[in-house]
C-alpha cells in the first residue's frame, strides 16, 4: 500500500503501532521520527523503516513535508479513512 502524506510545519503525531511494516520516504521538508527507543531527523531522499507493531511518532519542523509511506500488508484503518471521505 502507498500512501502521500503532506504536513505542514510542526505537526506532531502521537504515537502509535500498527500490524504493517512501513517505508516512509522523505521528498520534501524535514520530518523527526522516533521509532521505538530511536530518534532520527530524516531530509529529503532519506527513508525510515518501522517495523510491525513497534511505537512510533513523526513531528514535521519547520518546513512543508511530502512523505511517501510503503506499508505491507494494507492498512485497514487507512483504508476505512478513504471510505469515510468519499475516496474509494
Amino acid at each position: 500500500m502507498l500512501c502521500m502524506h503532506e504536513a505542514f510545519p510542526n505537526l506532531k503525531c502521537a504515537p502509535h503501532q500498527h500490524e504493517a511494516e512501513q517505508f516512509s520516504i522523505m521528498l520534501k521538508g524535514r520530518m523527526r521520527f522516533v521509532i521505538g527507543e530511536e530518534e532520527r531527523v530524516l531530509g529529503p531522499g532519506e527513508v525510515a523503516y518501522i517495523p510491525a507493531n513497534v511505537p512510533h511518532s513523526i513531528e514535521s519542523l519547520e518546513d512543508y513535508v511530502q512523505v511517501l509511506d510503503v506499508f505491507a500488508p494494507l492498512r485497514p484503518d487507512i483504508i476505512a479513512r478513504l471510505q469515510e471521505l468519499g475516496h474509494s
